[in-house]
């Protein structure tokens, strides 16, 4: 039996939302590049989480990736991404949105605490409001280039991005808050990769071929199996049933 689907009897503070097995679920992704799907067919180059969710659930239920590579959140309502999402009319959100959000220019950055909170919280809200049931899932952690630029290395001996870490907060704070399930990818990565060790996880992360390097930034096929294998424990253990 998938784990994802128990997703569907989750209890929140809207209410359980009453659906049928025969019924089709639609489960919207607002998030970037890691959720994005990509239809790589070669194992190297980049894969994102958001294109094998669906393996995960039942038949009924249908995947609406709108993530969008390089958005903020400020982006995702700006250029009418969120108004799509809405107008797809989901029975459930997944907000994982915010790895670009620190990054400069007034047209995509905001502060985690001010444009931020309030975009997310927008978010909820307005999902609330089409009798959806939002879920939070923290920004995905990422290393960084060594000195000649051909391997994915720590960041001080951590997997973790530091500038990402306000965000996360945000995104905690605010599930704690809403009564909200979580799940919390970033921790989730950052416990993987580092029981890994620096080497294997430096394999994890796709070749950029218009570069031609390494991408510390964005997993390949390999990367995204090392995710996937923790994502329904992890799942299941956060829920509230």
């Amino acid at each position: 039996m998938s784990v994802f689907v128990k997703v569907f009897v989750c209890v929140v503070s809207a209410g359980v939302l009453s659906l049928s097995g025969a019924d089709e679920i639609r489960v919207a992704l607002i998030g970037s590049s890691a959720c994005q799907g990509y239809g790589s067919k070669q194992p190297h180059l980049i894969f994102g989480w958001g294109e094998v969710i669906g393996k995960y659930f039942k038949p009924h239920v249908k995947i609406l990736n709108f993530a969008k590579s390089g958005y903020s959140s400020k982006m995702f309502i700006d250029r009418g991404n969120w108004k799509k999402t809405l107008e797809s009319k989901p029975h459930y959100v997944f907000i994982t949105i915010g790895a670009n959000d620190n990054k400069k220019g007034a047209h995509r950055y905001t502060a985690p605490e001010t444009g931020y909170r309030a975009n997310i919280n927008r978010f909820i809200r307005e999902t609330r409001a089409i009798g959806a049931v939002p879920v939070i899932v923290t920004i995905n952690q990422s290393l960084m280039l060594n000195k000649t630029k051909d391997k994915a290395v720590f960041i001080k001996g951590k997997a973790f991005r530091k500038d990402r870490e306000p965000y996360n907060k945000v995104l905690r704070d605010i599930a704690a808050k809403e009564g909200l399930v979580c799940l919390d990818l970033a921790k989730i990565q950052q416990q993987k990769l580092e029981a890994i060790g620096e080497e294997a996880a430096g394999r994890l992360y796709r070749f950029d071929p218009k570069k031609k390097r390494i991408d510390p930034s964005h997993t390949n096929l390999a990367g995204l199996n090392l995710w996937q294998r923790s994502l329904p424990v992890n799942l299941k253990r956060v829920l509230v049933l």
